[in-house]
Parts: C-alpha cells; structure tokens; sequence
C-alpha cells in the first residue's frame, strides 16, 4: 500500500497495475503482448525508465525493447524525456484509457448510487469485475475526510483478498476456485489474508450464502470493505460494488448499518440493470 500525505489528509492507495500472464496464448500476436508488456510495466513503476531498466525488467532483447519503445513513443503512448533519455507513459494512453469510462453506459448509471452511497462519509465506493483470479477496478467515488481510501481505475488486486472479489467468486463453482487458487496461488498479503485454498472456498461458499462479502485487513492493513453483487436482468453477475473504509473511522455498531446499505443500493442498482440496455461488454443472451 502506498500512503500519500498532503495537507495534513491520509490516503489509502489500494490497487496494483499487476497483471496475472496466464492466459491461453492461441490467437494471440506476440509483438502487440510484447508492447502492451512494456506499457503495463512503465504504468506499474510510475516513473520513467531507462532503456536498459525496460530491456531487463521484460527480459525482452535491448534491440526489440528499442524498437517497442519507439513505435509507441510514435503513437503517443510512450514518451521519452530530454536529457535523461528515459521513457514513461505518454499522453496517447492516457487519451485512451479515457475513453473507456466514457463510453460505459454501467459506469454512468453506476456512478449517482456509489455517490449517494458515500454520502457524506470518508469512506469510499467503487465498482469492480472480475479477470481469472483478479479484480479490476472500474470507477469509485470518494467520500469526504483527513483519511480517506483512493481507488485508481485500471489497478488490480487479488480477489481472493478483497470483499468485492469473494462475492464475485461466489459465483463460480468450487471445482473452478479451486483450480484457479492452485494454479495461481493465495500469496500472503497482511496476517488476515486467507492463503489456504480450502480456507478459501469454505469461505465463498458462507459469502455465496449470505449474499455479501466483508474484507477485515485482508490486503492492507486498516483497511476493511463491504461488497455486494450487481445482478443483470437474467440474474447473472459480472460485476460487484464495495464500500472500503479505514477500520479505525468505523465502530463495530456501525457495520450492520453499512451492510445493509451497501446490499440495498446494489439491489437498486441490479434493478435500474434490468429496466435499461447497458453497453458494458457482458453478454446477456
């Protein structure tokens, strides 16, 4: 976790730009992973890269991180600063990853209720999805307060180790968990994390039951979370929203309270689902 300090106010930075490289590799072009390889690793570093740093941290050849480089850097999507020669993320992806927010129709709709979800609380709300054994955050909304969580669209975690995760395992079957947390592993991230695969699918089977999942500490410490799944028309879920909140603004009286409205405003929202046409790359049919 990264904590950033400004003008006496705390924020919690949760997310990684990690991503998981299993993936079935048929139908895919080796140069277009080798590029998207190098932005993801500019992203994830945050701060500009020598050549040599690129060529080693990929494992690519210097010649071909060269030639990655330049072509990127003559879309936008990389720029090369003066002076220093290193390379960083250019304005061209940023244009890009824009693009998406603006486009969804669900994060549009979504937006209203995770505000009026936060209210006037420090806590925050997000939305997120599921890829294999990860989450990935699509848009959050921050409440008010010296100590906040921040949500950056586009990071990822661990599902397993997050509330919005678990609900959105809960809707596999224990045959499939099972086989993603052997494959991909259950890495210890605090004392609370839950790094048994049987430990694990125990748990999905209590949050499938009850129909929310709650996260005490399990990715970062202080940090704890409530999420609830968003459900389509055809009562399929490929989605889940969280409210994460610091432990230490949030009494134990509290929580039944904030569960409660975290599932109601996911019902609200499942429900808005089924009355509109949501563009938002989830097949129905």
């Amino acid at each position: 976790m990264t904590n950033r300090v400004t003008a006496c106010t705390f924020v919690a930075v949760i997310g990684t730009t990690y991503r998981n490289p299993e993936r079935p590799r048929q139908d895919r072009l080796q140069s277009v992973e080798r590029a998207l390889t190098v932005l993801s690793l500019l992203a994830a570093e945050g701060a500009p890269l020598r050549l040599t740093d690129v060529q080693q941290k990929t494992g690519l050849q210097k010649s071909i991180a060269f030639r990655l480089l330049k072509t990127l850097e003559a879309w936008r999507f990389v720029e090369q600063e003066e002076g220093t020669g290193r390379f960083h993320i250019g304005i061209g992806a940023f244009e890009v990853a824009q693009a998406y927010p603006r486009g969804s129709s669900l994060i549009r709709l979504v937006r209203p209720y995770l505000r009026t979800l936060v209210g006037g609380s420090p806590h925050t709300a997000y939305l997120a999805t599921l890829d294999q054994f990860e989450i990935v955050y699509l848009t959050s909304v921050e409440g008010t307060g010296p100590l906040r969580v921040h949500v950056n669209p586009g990071s990822r975690n661990p599902a397993y180790a997050t509330a919005v995760g678990k609900t959105l395992l809960a809707e596999l079957d224990d045959a499939t968990i099972t086989e993603l947390g052997r494959r991909l592993g259950l890495v210890r991230l605090t004392p609370s994390t839950i790094t048994s695969v049987q430990k694990l699918v125990k748990h999905v089977g209590e949050v499938r039951e009850r129909g929310y999942a709650l996260n005490s500490e399990e990715a970062y410490p202080g940090i704890g979370s409530i999420a609830a799944p968003i459900r389509y028309g055809s009562g399929k879920t490929g989605v889940g929203i969280t409210l994460a909140y610091a432990t230490s603004l949030l009494a134990p009286e509290e929580l039944p309270a904030w569960i409660e409205q975290t599932t109601t405003t996911a019902r609200a929202i499942s429900a808005a689902l089924s009355s509109v046409t949501v563009d938002d790359g989830h097949d129905d049919s």
